[in-house]
């Protein structure tokens, strides 16, 4: 189907600047213009469920979302020379895309986490533009989109004072774990 006037209505995205409108406000403003098919592969994209996702859009980003995060878990554990139950922790997926293993494993040589991040982040842009060329005013659009919204305003969020905040829960978790004090781990911020 046909969203020429959804997808005509859509700002210009970047990933470093705030974007115009949140992500679960747009979703929820899509959902009544989609029809009932696209709106469950909205559904399924913004919750990573291959199983149900019908569109190719919905099904190519998942799996290939899947493996970057299956990647992803496997290199950061063998970082920390932990191991993993795959099992437990990894998730099936359809496919292999030899691109996204590539940018993952260029992103991760990077010495800086946050410049990890952007990496990984910055792939994932410009897949959701390859995967909405095939459909440039259908769903394809209107997925890619949300993807790029969701990128937008998580980096958005990424402040020096939420970093904070983050530190603090999880130093309150490691010390309320542990039954002792923060003690010199409080010092370090």
């Amino acid at each position: 189907m046909s969203y020429e006037y959804l997808v005509a209505s859509f700002p210009t995205l970047a990933i470093d600047d705030p974007p115009p409108f949140d992500l679960a406000a747009f979703t929820e403003d899509c959902r009544r213009h989609l029809t009932e098919g696209d709106a469950e592969d909205l559904r399924c994209l913004l919750e990573l469920d291959g199983a149900h996702a019908s569109g190719p859009f919905a099904r190519e980003w998942i799996h290939t979302e899947i493996q970057i995060r299956n990647q992803l878990a496997r290199l950061r554990a063998d970082r920390l020379n932990i191991q993993i139950d795959e099992r437990k922790v990894l998730r099936d997926y359809a496919g292999y895309s030899a691109f996204a293993a590539d940018a993952v494993e260029q992103a991760m040589s990077l010495e800086d986490p946050l410049q990890r991040e952007k990496a990984i982040d910055l792939f994932r842009w410009r897949l959701a533009d390859e995967l909405a060329l095939s459909d440039p005013f259908g769903l394809s659009a209107v997925l890619a989109f949300t993807v790029k919204l969701r990128i937008a305003q998580r980096w958005a969020g990424l402040t020096e004072a939420k970093g904070r905040e983050n530190l603090d829960q999880l130093l309150d978790a490691v010390s309320s774990s542990s039954g002792g004090e923060r003690g010199w781990l409080a010092s370090i911020h």
